[in-house]
């Protein structure tokens, strides 16, 4: 079977445009759904990311990642991909507390994508050549662990590996991450205070 992402984006598009949410919502799900029952996982994660803050309301897309996690548990050698779907839920339920202001597992969905910082480390980029590596990839040795990391924004968890693994280069970018954060949020604090 051939999937066609580009045809699929385009009806999304032209179903926004009319105005009709309802169809862009029924598109949505009937592609998931079919990279779902096709365990077409590459597919599905581009799906999810390209609909992600755009058309599709953050909880459904939290709903699809909930899904695709389930399928990936079940088929054996899929540990990426679970992380790599927990990552977008996470996302998704982060954004869902934004706009909802209730309190979401987001942290809980960053927290299982990070669950083995040895395992995802020992993914290369280069091996999911569909997604995109950050500029920054190299001095992490382009691994899924710093991508997952960094999306999340947890560089606690990779600052502890990276240090713990010797990659100096890598900790010193987490630990300066930390403290820009830091600083913001002091900064947040002093405002509202």
């Amino acid at each position: 079977m051939n999937f066609d992402l580009d045809s699929i984006i385009s009806r999304m598009k032209k179903a926004r445009m009319d105005d009709h949410p309802e169809t862009l919502l029924n598109i949505f799900n009937e592609a998931k759904d079919e990279l779902i029952k096709n365990h077409d996982h590459q597919n599905l994660c581009l799906l999810l990311v390209s609909c992600q803050y755009k058309w599709i309301s953050p909880q459904d897309i939290l709903k699809a990642a909930e899904e695709a996690i389930e399928m990936a548990k079940e088929e054996e050698g899929k540990r990426a991909m679970v992380s790599i779907y927990h990552l977008i839920a996470g996302k998704s339920a982060k954004a869902l507390s934004y706009w909802s202001q209730e309190k979401t597992e987001e942290n809980d969905h960053f927290k299982m994508a990070l669950e083995d910082p040895e395992y995802l480390a020992s993914i290369s980029m280069d091996d999911i050549d569909w997604m995109e590596k950050g500029e920054d990839s190299v001095i992490f040795g382009n691994d899924l662990l710093s991508f997952i990391g960094i999306e999340s924004d947890n560089y606690q968890v990779l600052y502890e590996y990276y240090k713990q693994t010797g990659n100096r280069a890598a900790s010193c970018y987490c630990l300066i991450q930390m403290a820009a954060k830091d600083e913001g949020n002091n900064e947040k604090n002093m405002k509202n205070s």
